[in-house]
Parts: C-alpha cells; sequence; structure tokens
C-alpha cells in the first residue's frame, strides 16, 4: 500500500488529492482503492507499514485521520483517537505513538498520543518558541530525529531547518 502520484489543485480554494493504491503482485501492478479513494494532500498524510500485511493510513485533515488494515490494505477500518486538542498535522513515530504538531492553520502546543494511551499529553520539548513557530514542511523522522523546517512563504529569507532528538 502506498501513497500514488500527487494531483495539484488549490489548498486555499478545494484542495489537492493524492490517491491510496496497492499492489497484489509484489509491486509489478498497482490499483487504486475505492476505499479510501485519496487523501488531502493539502495536509499531513501518510503510510506506515505496521507488518508484512498491516499499515495504517493518516490523513490529517480527514474525520477520520487514523485507518488501519490488517490484509494488505483490501479493507480499511477507523482507529478511535481520544479528542484531540486541535487539527494539527499527525506524524506516526517509530515506537507507534502519534505526535500532533504544525499543520494546516495550527499553531498550538504539540501533543503526544502514546501508544495505548487514551489521552493526548502536551509536550515541553521542543521549546514553546519552536513548537509555535510557522512549520513549513512536516515533521519528519529520520533515524532517532525529528526534522522540519520553518519560515515565512513568499520571502527572501531562507527557512530555518530543525532537528529534535526523539
Amino acid at each position: 500500500v502506498t501513497l500514488g502520484p500527487y494531483l495539484p489543485g488549490n489548498c486555499a480554494m478545494n484542495g489537492a488529492f493524492q490517491p491510496v493504491a496497492r499492489s497484489s503482485d509484489a509491486g509489478r501492478s498497482w490499483s487504486q482503492l475505492g476505499f479510501p479513494y485519496e487523501v488531502q494532500a493539502c495536509g499531513e498524510a501518510e503510510v506506515v507499514a505496521t507488518s508484512a500485511r498491516s499499515a495504517l493510513l493518516v490523513d490529517s485533515t480527514s474525520p477520520f485521520p487514523v485507518l488501519r488494515s490488517g490484509d494488505d490494505g483490501i479493507t480499511w477500518h477507523d482507529v478511535g483517537l481520544p479528542r484531540r486538542p486541535g487539527h494539527g498535522g499527525i506524524t506516526v513515530l517509530p515506537d507507534g505513538s502519534l505526535l500532533m504538531a504544525g499543520g494546516l492553520g495550527y499553531s498550538g502546543a504539540w501533543e503526544l498520543l502514546r501508544r495505548g494511551a487514551r489521552s493526548w499529553c502536551r509536550l515541553r520539548a521542543p521549546d514553546r518558541a519552536q513548537q509555535r513557530a510557522n512549520q513549513l514542511t512536516p515533521l519528519t523522522v529520520i533515524g532517532d530525529q525529528l526534522w522540519w523546517l520553518t519560515g515565512t512563504p513568499q520571502t527572501s529569507t531562507p527557512p530555518a531547518a530543525h532537528q529534535f532528538a526523539l
């Protein structure tokens, strides 16, 4: 299961979409899923393998932000999350925890939902200024570090890169 080609759109008007595709022959051919058909590419979205046959589909802008498949992407089921304290982008961390930060119009504190937890908890690090800075990119896990860019779009000032040890 993977995200398909990006279909450009206008995030300020009607969004931009990215289909979800699956392969049943080790990647030789791909078919677009009937459900979930696509994710909103203007927000954070990712497919995360949790085992050889299981995956999570995270679509931060969806009313059902985390879906799970246990049969190679044939069927998908909503993962009921505790009420989110905002509508930031959701990133899946290597231990299965969910981190909510940045995203479309969200500049609140970063929140963590540990695997198996029943409520989100506010993070104290990175510091409050870094958490509230205008995030230009989704959070990205590289090794044991979390990376992201901040800045102001459409300016000559280059974005600032940040990293934080997981």
